[in-house]
């Protein structure tokens, strides 16, 4: 018994141990970006003016990328619907007809439409939990997206309730939110100048880099997947054409 809490109190002391290294770390990381952004401060006025109207420019970029990105997402969901209804279907009028059929047909048709069922819901289940996936840089405070870019840089934006079914009416849900987000809106315009801006807007082209980082390889895991269904199939009929050449030659 002692030995098990002198092992559980290792455990917690090295858990709280690591993490104050990983928040010192952070900490670190931090200042650092602070650093940087301050020292943007130094360049020359049409220096800042030209990086700034580049970076706009690549923020334009990136969004396009990312639209493009998931569209290709979109049609390999919207195609995986269509093809797990048509195996689904082939399999079922083919069990129906399990009688009329010889066995070195239905078994190896029917493991094929098996197989690409099962990979196309993995497929559905992959996009679904995708399009659920919080990025990390969602709620992170001073360092995520930016008022001018993305609503989730604006912090009561959020605060609006959004339910359709049964939509609310209190004020403290709609309306104050949406005039206390329009009151920072129209603050941050303001008082914006073009440090700010040039330091809002790399952050903000930064964040959209690593966003479509996240589209392509959540793409890349859809088609992965897909053609992984595709090997499978083909070593399953491989298989079977030695298992059935084997058969044939004994017998």
């Amino acid at each position: 018994m002692e030995k098990e809490i002198v092992f559980i109190l290792r455990r917690i002391f090295r858990g709280v141990k690591l993490l104050k290294q990983e928040n010192l770390e952070l900490e670190q990381l931090k200042k650092g970006i602070d650093e940087e952004i301050t020292s943007l401060s130094k360049l020359g006025i049409e220096e800042k003016n030209c990086k700034n109207k580049d970076i706009k420019s690549m923020i334009q970029h990136y969004l396009n990328l990312t639209d493009k990105m998931e569209e290709r997402r979109t049609h390999i969901y919207n195609f995986t619907l269509q093809y797990l209804i048509i195996c689904s279907t082939g399999a079922g009028l083919l069990f129906s007809q399990r009688n009329r059929i010889d066995d070195i047909i239905f078994y190896p048709i029917m493991g094929v439409l098996i197989i690409q069922i099962m990979f196309s819901i993995a497929i559905i289940i992959f996009h679904e939990r995708q399009s659920a996936f919080r990025y990390p840089f969602l709620y992170l405070d001073g360092y995520g997206n930016k008022w001018k870019w993305f609503y989730y840089g604006n912090k009561s934006v959020p605060k609006i309730k959004t339910m359709p079914v049964r939509p609310s009416k209190r004020p403290d849900q709609t309306t104050i939110p949406y005039l206390e987000g329009l009151k920072e809106f129209i603050q941050n315009y303001k008082n914006e100048k073009i440090d700010e801006e040039l330091s809002d807007n790399i952050q903000q082209l930064y964040l959209l880099l690593v966003h479509n980082y996240y589209k392509n390889q959540f793409h890349l895991q859809l088609t992965r997947i897909r053609l992984c269904s595709m090997r499978v199939t083909v070593a399953f009929l491989i298989i079977i054409a030695i298992i059935f050449i084997i058969l044939k030659y004994f017998n």
